[in-house]
């Protein structure tokens, strides 16, 4: 468990976990690089989240699902979502819908990654953390992945 993670706000919702044995890798199974450095609030990368989460309030995914996302800068989130300014720790980033895509990160999904193409290499910048019951909303909030690297090499 982090030790960092507040359950109210869902600061820092992240952990790590140590495995038994290797993972496996297959065309399937790829192993994704870590962000170098905060890469920022920014669409001028090709982000997209994956999961098998909800389609809608009812349907469950029967399929891998890869739906293009954008990031959004934190008062447009909370204007969008949130009657409160929730969206205010580092740790977090509110991403959503493109304007061509459909779709954002719904029951189901959390821990799932909001991975982006910089350089030609994809890197996993968040991790499904909340949004919306119902996936009523055009956004969603991932954890912060760099901002976590950042505290657990700086202690």
């Amino acid at each position: 468990m982090n030790k960092n993670y507040r359950r109210v706000s869902l600061q820092d919702d992240i952990a790590v976990l140590k495995l038994i044995k290797e993972i496996e890798f297959t065309p399937d199974i790829l192993p994704i690089c870590l962000p170098e450095r905060d890469y920022g609030i920014t669409n001028k990368y090709e982000c997209e989240i994956s999961g098998y989460g909800c389609l809608d309030s009812e349907t469950v995914a029967r399929f891998l699902y890869r739906v293009k996302q954008q990031m959004f800068e934190k008062d447009e989130c909370n204007k969008e979502m949130f009657p409160s300014t929730l969206l205010k720790y580092p740790g977090m980033i509110c991403v959503g819908k493109s304007k061509s895509e459909q779709g954002i990160a719904c029951t189901g999904d959390s821990g799932g990654p909001l991975h982006c193409k910089i350089n030609n290499r994809w890197r996993l910048i968040g991790l499904a953390s909340w949004g919306y019951r119902g996936c009523i909303k055009k956004m969603s909030v991932y954890t912060r992945v760099y901002h976590l690297l950042y505290i657990y090499r700086t202690g």
